[in-house]
């Protein structure tokens, strides 16, 4: 009896014997199976029999689906896969006595058999295609997983600049679907000024193939972010460089927290700059006492001599008006430096080229030097780039610098050199080396007071010390063989890295 469900086979096809149908089909060298409209097995060829593994016996009167599952085989009608093969409806895997796995293709077909339907049901190997398709498959669904959960995006460009791969973490930093951005250049997707940023950065890969790191400023909906991107060549087969990959991870939060550590930190500065001003105070207040009783005497003097002998050499009196000027230069430097060090000042920050305003400060000091027979000598790094700083608080700390070298050798021969040259990245040294006597080991030359000189006041290198932070840098000293001493100043080239208020000031202390 015919199922009133099952496919009626086309006008013109003729009823075929099952004896006839079976020898056919048993002759042809692929697994076939011919079910009735039922869906049972009437027949399995000897290739069938052979790749199931199972007796004909155990086949005949169960579904297709209750051969699979008996022989362990996973049926699934993947597109993917039979998109490949023209007439297939489906696929099927199991594994063999030696642990390999079998790739089949299910194609159907209907026979009419003596006025009854039955299907016939071809197996064909695909072998390694559909295995590595099938992987392909499954690493690409893993991969997209696994970029889902990105803490940052991740995207690859071709060498024009355009989209290939957007990771699908791009919707949830960004706003679009993942898809949205393929095709498309930077200028398409990001305001000119971010567009131009990115691109600098990817020629800079593409002209140097190497990995580049690079901090990028990226609008958002809450405002401006900045992602800590890492971009890197992906070469073809023939080592050009075929794609721009890149991982960026947003580091707003963390740039926040440094900017407000850094706030701290000069906070806590202030606080030891104003107990640094009172000890500076009671310090002056004790050397004060003494040049101002010298002055005392020394006008006492003067006023007693004159009235003894007013007719006293005028030699004389111009000797003791010598060591009264002395004490008051030496009170008048002792209060200018305090006033630097205490008031509150402001960095006025501007590009500043480097190797000119070097070469400008060696230049002013050099007829001094040469006066007490000292060669100065500047050796400069012809790349040295242009910096944003305070020129007039720069040149400060160079003429302290300069001045200490000088005095310290005092009389020649001797040398002072002046060296700059880039430094870790993002950031400049400059170097003011000399061969005098140089600091003795328990001597703190950036310590209140501390001073090696017989009229020092011990403010000058704490006031040196104050502008260099002030710009983001830092300063040290170390000896040097066999004797001398060289003091290294790093700033960072685009100026320091809490926030600067409109018109670039930064307030120093």
């Amino acid at each position: 009896m015919q199922d009133e469900d099952s496919p009626q086979p086309s006008r013109g096809e003729r009823n075929l014997s099952p004896e006839r149908s079976f020898v056919v089909l048993e002759a042809l060298p692929c697994p076939v199976l011919v079910a009735d409209a039922g869906g049972k097995v009437l027949f399995a060829n000897g290739a069938a029999v052979a790749v199931l593994g199972v007796p004909i016996e155990a086949l005949r009167g169960r579904t297709a689906e209750e051969i699979w599952a008996a022989v362990g085989a996973q049926f699934s009608r993947n597109s993917r896969i039979c998109g490949l093969f023209p007439g297939s409806v489906a696929s099927v895997e199991w594994g063999s006595e030696g642990g390999e796995r079998r790739f089949f293709v299910v194609s159907e077909a209907w026979l009419n058999l003596e006025g009854e339907n039955a299907k016939v049901i071809l197996l064909q190997e695909a072998g390694s295609v559909v295995a590595e398709l099938s992987a392909l498959g499954d690493c690409r669904d893993r991969f997209h997983t696994f970029m889902s959960y990105l803490p940052g995006v991740a995207y690859m460009k071709d060498p024009s600049g355009r989209y290939v791969y957007v990771s699908p973490t791009f919707e949830r930093h960004f706003g679009r679907p993942a898809d949205w951005y393929v095709g498309k250049l930077d200028t398409e997707v990001w305001p000119a000024e971010v567009a131009e940023q990115l691109r600098a950065s990817d020629a800079t890969v593409l002209r140097q193939r190497t990995v580049v790191q690079s901090t990028e400023q990226v609008p958002q909906s809450d405002g401006i972010h900045y992602w800590l991107a890492t971009k890197f060549p992906i070469l073809g087969p023939s080592g050009e460089v075929a794609l721009i990959g890149g991982v960026a991870v947003d580091v707003t939060e963390e740039r926040r927290a440094l900017e407000n550590l850094k706030e701290l930190e000069r906070a806590t500065q202030q606080r030891g700059r104003l107990a640094d001003v009172g000890a500076i105070t009671a310090q002056i207040l004790h050397d004060l006492a003494n040049p101002i009783a010298g002055l005392s005497m020394q006008v006492q003097l003067l006023l007693r001599r004159a009235g003894r002998d007013p007719d006293r050499p005028v030699a004389t009196i111009v000797q003791s008006l010598g060591r009264l000027l002395a004490e008051v230069q030496r009170l008048d430097v002792l209060l200018r430096e305090f006033k630097e060090f205490a008031r509150e000042q402001r960095l006025e920050l501007q590009p500043l080229r480097l190797r000119t305003f070097l070469t400008e400060c060696v230049n002013q000091w050099r007829p001094v030097a040469r006066a007490r027979e000292i060669a100065l000598n500047a050796e400069l790094a012809p790349d040295l780039p242009v910096i944003r700083a305070d020129p007039e608080q720069l040149r400060r700390v160079m003429d302290n610098l300069l001045k200490n070298a000088i005095e310290a050798i005092d009389r020649g021969p001797g040398s002072i050199w002046v060296h700059s040259l880039l430094h870790e990245p993002e950031h400049v040294r400059i170097s003011v080396l000399d061969d005098g006597p140089g600091i003795a080991p328990h001597v703190d030359p950036f310590r209140l007071f501390e001073t090696t000189k017989p009229y020092g006041t011990g403010l000058g290198l704490p006031i040196v010390r104050q502008i260099v932070e002030a710009h983001g840098g830092k300063i040290q000293f170390e000896p040097r063989e066999p004797r001398g001493v060289v003091f290294h100043v790093d700033l960072p080239q685009q100026g320091p890295a809490w926030p600067v208020p409109p018109g670039g000031f930064v307030r120093i202390g």
